[in-house]
């Protein structure tokens, strides 16, 4: 059950990037109109690099860049609610609003 619950947010928290990212609006170019270099995005997750849920998104991760040929990179905050171990996913949403 924690799996599944672990497994869930992992999903919920890249769809909550990405469609962030895809909200932002414009990409950044230089002079000859090209991208200028890689996007790195970050997902968040209470759990530490210790936890089973830790290998999913690494592989995530892997895979994103891969299939974006190094274009977009994906950076594991772990524990991102710091101390806080009741409503982790608000702690973070919290801690995203706030890096505006």
């Amino acid at each position: 059950m924690e799996y599944m619950l672990t497994f869930k947010a992992i999903v919920v928290t890249a769809a909550a990037s990405l469609v962030l990212v895809a909200c932002a609006g414009g990409t950044a170019a230089d002079k000859a109109g090209g991208e200028t270099g890689p996007k790195t995005l970050r997902i968040a997750t209470a759990d530490g690099p210790d936890r089973p849920g830790a290998e999913q998104i690494e592989q995530f991760a892997g895979q994103v860049e891969k299939l974006s040929h190094g274009q977009l990179r994906i950076e594991p905050v772990w524990e991102a609610n710091g101390e806080e171990h009741d409503d982790w996913d608000q702690v973070v949403a919290r801690k995203v609003v706030g890096a505006r």
